[in-house]
């Protein structure tokens, strides 16, 4: 399992990685991803879940974040994650396999761990 992942916090930071970065979708999970200027930082993530009820979006909100833990970190990325209240109830093999494909397709592909 990969270290835990650093939040972005600052509304600055979210602009800038709405702004500048690449928008991938999968199936009810849409990836945005923006490069750091450092290479070596550890990757900061934002989760956005949209549900009515706080059980279901925070379901979907740490389900979402275990999957990113499990995939491996992406190095010198900055990952927001935007899903619906799908990702709550979506099977664990197909939010996994989203995600990876998203992060693939957007150019921050996981490091692979042997």
């Amino acid at each position: 399992m990969s270290p835990r992942t650093r939040s972005l916090s600052t509304r600055r930071d979210l602009d800038r990685v709405f702004r500048t970065g690449r928008r991938v979708r999968r199936d009810g999970v849409q990836v945005v991803v923006s490069p750091r200027d450092v290479s070596a930082a550890p990757t900061r993530t934002a989760v956005s879940v949209r549900a009515s009820r706080a059980v279901v979006r925070n379901r979907a909100r740490r389900r979402v974040v275990h999957a990113l833990r499990e995939i491996g970190p992406v190095a010198g990325w900055d990952v927001i994650v935007r899903c619906g209240s799908g990702a709550a109830s979506m099977p664990w093999e197909e939010l996994e396999t989203n995600l990876r494909d998203a992060l693939t397709e957007a150019g921050a592909a996981p490091q692979v761990s042997e």
